[in-house]
């Protein structure tokens, strides 16, 4: 199995930013050629998390400094904003979150620069476990159309919606025949300039706030119900804006087996 540097360096590979043994190279820089990008995993030989991340550095030499500045925020702009969303590669995938932004590290004894950024690479999952989640992202979808909607895992595209299910899950006794789920959920949303970001919020709090619900299982008109929905927006273009909200739905409860006599009626008396 490929590892974590080795997947990267084949999407550099694949984006036309390198050619495997030859300008591309993971772990080991050779001395030639002078231009160059070396992957590095930042963690060496040790385990790899269970949660499934791991940390690289990617390195740039180059002979000229602006030829080194402009490769380093090619690479960088590819690894974080792949074209689907996430970085495929074989049958991997993975998003990337910038840990340290380019930055020359040093020239070495022939003069030539080292630019390079440290960041976080987490191999992600398309199963999403809870259907809620799947709800909430495909309705997202139809209200921002063209916006890229994650699921559970965070990406950098632009513009995007990222829901999470919150840890608060309740499940909430309403009578013998029925019980209701109660589950919160978080939505991160990017867009390309703050105003933009602003307006998505706004159209996503209204939005809900105006469905009341919102489909689960069409076919058996089976549906959600939205509520505490609130909202957080800032003017940085840095930051994310932030909605979250209640989904809520009734269950009916398993019925126990009914017996096939019972109670047992008696009038008069015994002769």
């Amino acid at each position: 199995m490929a590892s974590f540097a080795e997947n990267i360096a084949r999407y550099i590979e694949a984006v036309g930013e390198g050619v495997t043994a030859e300008t591309l190279f993971v772990d080991t820089q050779p001395d030639e050629p002078n231009d160059c990008v070396t992957v590095y995993d930042a963690g060496g030989d040790s385990p790899e998390p269970p949660e499934g991340w791991r940390e690289i550095v990617i390195q740039v030499r180059c002979a000229r400094h602006a030829d080194g500045y402009e490769k380093v925020w090619r690479v960088l702009h590819a690894v974080l904003y792949p074209n689907a969303g996430v970085i495929e590669a074989g049958d991997e995938k993975y998003t990337v979150q910038l840990q340290e932004i380019p930055s020359i590290y040093s020239k070495d004894t022939r003069n030539r620069y080292n630019f390079a950024f440290r960041a976080i690479v987490q191999r992600i999952d398309d199963v999403t476990a809870d259907p809620w989640l799947t709800g909430i992202a495909d309705w997202t979808g139809h209200v921002l159309p063209g916006w890229l909607v994650y699921r559970g895992w965070q990406g950098n595209h632009r513009p995007s919606v990222t829901w999470r299910l919150s840890q608060n899950i309740q499940v909430i006794n309403k009578n013998r025949g029925m019980f209701e789920i109660a589950k919160q959920f978080t939505g991160l949303v990017m867009g390309n300039t703050p105003n933009e970001q602003a307006a998505a919020v706004m159209q996503l709090v209204e939005s809900l706030g105006s469905a009341i619900k919102i489909p689960l299982d069409i076919v058996n008109r089976r549906f959600l119900t939205v509520g505490d929905i609130t909202a957080e927006t800032k003017s940085d273009s840095l930051t994310v804006g932030q909605v979250s909200l209640t989904l809520r739905r009734m269950t009916a409860r398993p019925r126990d087996e009914v017996p096939m006599m019972q109670f047992v009626g008696m009038q008069g008396g015994w002769r």
